[in-house]
């Protein structure tokens, strides 16, 4: 065999193996992976081509020219084709085609076809290639395959560039990859024609797309056997985009985490068995698993009353008690019910649908869209978009409010908070910023940012002169779920050469509500190292007694709703009274937020505050606002202390 053959009876055999485990490994239908399995046919197709035009003149004494005519003309076409599908799956990560403007789907499609209805006519005209006998001859007119190839090489690079913070750096190397494999194959059979090596090289760009971006094993969530949340997003973008008809059931367990909670096994087995029901109900439905609690069921082209009927069935059997590996466990869950088209109008909104389903404090065992304000979903999309910029470019703004201490009637310390502008939505403000970061994914990356942001600013100013208490920094349950987290604040801390005890980390009552057992040993971790926690929003309702003397909190803030209803309602005052002594007793700091006038003022006066944050001592500052107040602070204690 020589090495013509060899490359290609090698890109066949590499390009049926693909095609082989492509089938059997991938569920997941859609434009993408269409244009992945066009790609690996055509490659074999030409591979074909050449293998059997040097079998046969092995084999055969003196076939006719049409033969060597023939098989280079299937090589030629196949082969230049190739090049757009290239183009058209890397395109389709970040663009469906029907989302393409009449002018692009243009500059996409009239190269290729000006280019195969040259080659495409070359045996009227032979300006391509050319046979004598059995001798190949090139044309030319050749000119118009390597014209093909670099026109989508230089459009494949530049949707690469331009779409960059859309591909991940996993792909993005990949693809870059696979455009220096082509080029380099494309500069080899230039110079040496006999050497089709861009079969091979092919064959082997379609096995890393194969593995590394099609990869079909990422489609199945492994731990239960359905599909993944990734196979979901790319399931969904294409159903909407395509207006396909079709019903989606949202099953969230809400029982999980107490199950999760008890077993070392986590809560693979409840969702598997949940899975597995569902799919002895539902046979012809599609199951993906779109969170670690929260199931998706696709109902394709619905009948009627069926989706109904279903979703009947589902809620009564979450609702009841099931033997899960000997198990009686009783099952609670809410389900969520979205037609399509017509309920969403795009993957981005029906992701933040969901994770906002997820995170709903509604009794509504089965809820509709349209329990949800669609604005406020819009809101969200806009905040987490903005959001990542910011992130991106570093834009935010660290605020301080300082807290007063009752006792010694000075300022003691500041609650951080952040906040960012934006053209369109206006500033955007510490609370939501959390928010949506915690739902968006940004929690980690804006977490970590904006600690090193506050120890810059203290090591700047030395701010550790001016002998503050503590620093308190609002943390999001993301960052504190983190193995190594204590490690990674240590390491800025000493960059930047800052005594981590200064912190005073913030949770809040919802936060504690969901506290998973790696969350409760990062938090004692951290304390047993010196930084401090406070219990925030305390009265808020989603705690209850149980959670001040379970995790090691040093500080109790109580929610200004409770010190508001306490102005106006002698029991709530009681309550908030006797919550502020309790806390104390416990060996507790207390502090009571939203203090913005002197009655409110000389009432918390009387009870056991030791803190207090508010209009009525100081809006939030700035840095240097915050410095000068800090500065004065100082000063007092000094005279006090010389006094």
């Amino acid at each position: 065999m020589n090495v013509e053959a060899s490359f290609a009876f090698a890109a066949i055999v590499i390009s049926v193996l693909i095609l082989y485990y492509y089938y059997r490994l991938n569920k997941v239908k859609n434009t993408q992976g269409a244009f992945f399995v066009c790609l690996v046919v055509d490659n074999t197709l030409t591979a074909l081509s050449s293998y059997m035009k040097w079998a046969v003149t092995k084999y055969v004494d003196n076939p006719p020219e049409m033969f060597y005519s023939s098989m280079s003309y299937i090589y030629f076409v196949t082969h230049v084709l190739m090049i757009v599908f290239v183009f058209l799956y890397i395109f389709s990560d970040v663009r469906s085609w029907k989302e393409v403007s009449p002018a692009l789907k243009a500059f996409i499609i009239v190269p290729i076809c000006i280019s195969l209805l040259f080659i495409g006519t070359n045996p009227l005209h032979h300006l391509v290639y050319s046979y004598n006998g059995s001798v190949y001859s090139r044309q030319p007119g050749i000119i118009a395959a390597y014209f093909t190839f670099v026109y989508y090489f230089l459009m494949t690079l530049f949707a690469i560039i331009w779409y960059r913070k859309s591909f991940s750096n996993k792909d993005r190397t990949v693809v870059l990859a696979l455009l220096g494999i082509g080029l380099g194959s494309v500069v080899v059979q230039l110079i040496f024609p006999e050497m089709q090596v861009e079969i091979f090289a092919m064959a082997l760009c379609e096995l890393m797309l194969f593995l590394f971006i099609q990869n079909p094993t990422e489609q199945i969530d492994g731990a239960i056997g359905t599909y993944s949340r990734s196979a979901f997003t790319e399931k969904m973008r294409d159903n909407i985009i395509s207006r396909r008809r079709f019903d989606l059931i949202v099953v969230d367990i809400r029982s999980y985490r107490d199950y999760e909670a008890k077993h070392e096994s986590g809560g693979r087995p409840l969702m598997r068995a949940v899975a597995g029901h569902i799919k002895e109900i539902a046979s012809t439905a599609e199951i993906y698993r779109v969170a670690e609690n929260t199931l998706a069921v696709e109902v394709i082209r619905p009948k009627a009353r069926e989706t109904t009927e279903l979703i009947s069935a589902i809620g009564d059997d979450i609702q009841d008690t099931w033997d899960i590996e000997g198990e009686k466990v009783n099952m609670q869950g809410h389900l969520l019910k979205i037609c399509m088209p017509g309920d969403i109008t795009d993957n981005e909104q029906l992701q933040v649908l969901i994770e906002r389903f997820r995170n709903s404090a509604f009794e509504n065992r089965c809820m509709n869209v349209s329990d949800f304000d669609m604005q406020e979903l819009d809101r969200y999309r806009r905040i987490s978009a903005a959001l990542a910029r910011v992130i991106d470019k570093k834009q935010f703004e660290i605020r301080y409010t300082p807290v007063y201490s009752m006792a010694l009637s000075r300022v003691i310390g500041a609650e951080v908070a952040v906040r960012f502008y934006d053209d369109e939505l206006g500033y955007v403000y510490h609370d939501e910023i959390f928010s949506y970061a915690e739902r968006s994914g940004h929690a980690l990356q804006l977490g970590e940012l904006m600690f090193e942001d506050i120890c810059s600013f203290i090591s700047e100013h030395k701010l550790s002169d001016f002998k503050l208490s503590f620093l308190l920094l609002k943390i999001m349950p993301a960052i504190c779920m983190q193995p190594g987290m204590y490690e990674k604040l240590k390491a800025l801390a000493e960059k930047y050469d800052v005594d981590p005890r200064l912190f005073c980390l913030q949770v809040t009552e919802q936060t504690v509500s969901k506290a998973t057992p790696i969350f409760k040993q990062n938090i004692n971790e951290m304390n047993e190292a010196g930084i401090r926690f406070c219990l925030e929003d305390y009265g808020s309702g989603f705690t209850n007694i149980a959670s001040i003397y379970e995790m090691p909190f040093s500080i109790l803030m109580v929610n200004q709703a409770v010190m508001h209803a306490a102005m106006g309602n002698e029991k709530a005052r009681i309550t908030m009274d006797s919550t502020l002594a309790m806390a104390r007793d416990l060996s507790m700091m207390t502090m009571v937020a939203g203090i913005n006038d002197d009655k409110m003022f000389n009432m918390i006066s009387d009870m056991a505050c030791d803190f207090a944050i508010g209009n009525y001592f100081f809006e939030q500052l700035d840095g240097e606002e915050f410095l000068k107040v800090a500065r004065l602070s100082a000063e007092e204690r000094e005279g006090e202390d010389r006094i």
